[in-house]
């Protein structure tokens, strides 16, 4: 496992997250399925279509309407879409408030696609569509992190309440669930500690 690839979104961005689109006619037939893990979020959001990837050696189908997310300790490929419409948004660990991320990490097994009814998804597209608009066109601006950085906190906030609300599989509360807890919480808590003094050495 300790060979495993470490995806780090401050390789690609220095504003801690990413936000695109992808269509349907998207060509993902020469995108190599490498097992790697990310040291940020993955959230993705179909508005269309279906999408299959394997989290944690569990198959995860994801469809219409409905909202998924991989935690930064998670052994997974990359999502294959079958016609899939949505949005993915990449968001780095520092950016998610820690009674966020225990919403997020506190199940004992892997967690379940969130399923949106119609009002919702209307409200989560409005957000995604001006954070990413603002993500694009303000990059020029004073308040270019100020702006995306709180548009992305409300949808952290209602991810995070959508992924409460919805009836998941009742999963025993076993001991060695809690000791899996646990660790993750431990692990991010030193790769946390660790970014923090490598940002401090480079400064």
């Amino acid at each position: 496992m300790n060979n495993i690839p470490v995806d780090q979104l401050q390789n690609k961005t220095s504003t801690g997250l990413q936000i695109a689109f992808f269509k349907a006619e998207d060509n993902q037939e020469n995108i190599e399925q490498v097992a790697h893990r990310d040291d940020h979020y993955i959230f993705f959001l179909l508005k269309s279509g279906s999408g299959s990837l394997k989290v944690d050696s569990q198959d995860v189908i994801v469809t219409e309407n409905q909202l998924y997310y991989i935690l930064p300790t998670q052994v997974h490929y990359r999502i294959k879409t079958d016609r899939a419409e949505g949005w993915f948004l990449a968001v780095d660990t520092s950016l998610i408030a820690g009674d966020l991320r225990d919403t997020f990490e506190r199940q004992f097994s892997l967690q379940a696609p969130c399923k949106l009814n119609k009002q919702e998804f209307k409200q989560y597209s409005f957000l995604l569509n001006l954070l990413h608009r603002e993500y694009v066109q303000r990059k020029n601006d004073k308040y270019y992190l100020p702006i995306i950085h709180s548009l992305t906190q409300s949808f952290l906030a209602m991810a995070a309440s959508s992924c409460t609300s919805v009836e998941k599989i009742e999963h025993t509360h076993t001991r060695s669930a809690e000791l899996v807890r646990q660790f993750k919480d431990y692990s991010q808590h030193i790769h946390i500690r660790v970014k923090v003094r490598r940002h401090t050495r480079q400064s």
